[in-house]
C-alpha cells in the first residue's frame, strides 16, 4: 500500500503503490505478480529435488528425474545441435526461418496462424511461441499482443 496516497483520488495507487514501489518488473518479463516470485521459488524447489541423487523417491518422481537429466545433458544436446527441432517442423509442414529457400518451396502460402494450429492440435500444447492479447502490464487501459517462449 502507499499511504501517502490519498484512496479516494487513486485507488490503485493507494493500494499497489507500495507493491510498485518494492517490486520493480525485471526486463525480461512482461509482468511481475506474487504468483511470479511463488514460481520461482518453486523453481528453485524443484531443481534441488530433481538432482538430489542421495535418497531414492516413489517410481513417478526418479522418472521425472531421469527426464530431467536427459534435458540437461548438455554433450548429448550439443551433438544431436537442432536435429529433433528440425524434424519436427519439417514433420508438421516446415518452419521458414529454420529452411534454406523457403520462398522457393513454401512461398506466399505459408502462414503463421495456421502452422501455429497445427503444431498446437500435434502436440496438445503451445509449441514454439505462444501468443495472445491481454491487458497492457504497463497501462491497463490498453490492450496489447504478447508473443512468448511457449
Amino acid at each position: 500500500m502507499d499511504q501517502s496516497r490519498n484512496p479516494c483520488e487513486n485507488f490503485y495507487q493507494y493500494a499497489c503503490g507500495g507493491w510498485l514501489r518494492h517490486h520493480v518488473i525485471p526486463e525480461t518479463n512482461s509482468r511481475y505478480s506474487v504468483f511470479d516470485i511463488l514460481r520461482d521459488e518453486l523453481e528453485v524447489i524443484l531443481k534441488g529435488v530433481l538432482e538430489d541423487s542421495t535418497s531414492q523417491h516413489r517410481p513417478a518422481v526418479e522418472k521425472a528425474k531421469t527426464l530431467y537429466r536427459s534435458c540437461m545433458n548438455q554433450s548429448v544436446i550439443e551433438k544431436r545441435d537442432s536435429e529433433p527441432l528440425l524434424s519436427v517442423l519439417k514433420m508438421v509442414g516446415g518452419w521458414p526461418v529454420a529452411m534454406d529457400k523457403w520462398n522457393e518451396t513454401m512461398g506466399l502460402k505459408w502462414e503463421l496462424e495456421r502452422q501455429l494450429a497445427v503444431l498446437n492440435s500435434q502436440f496438445n500444447r503451445r509449441v514454439l511461441i505462444d501468443l495472445f492479447i491481454w491487458n497492457d502490464d504497463q497501462n491497463s487501459s490498453r490492450h496489447v499482443i504478447y508473443v512468448c517462449n511457449a
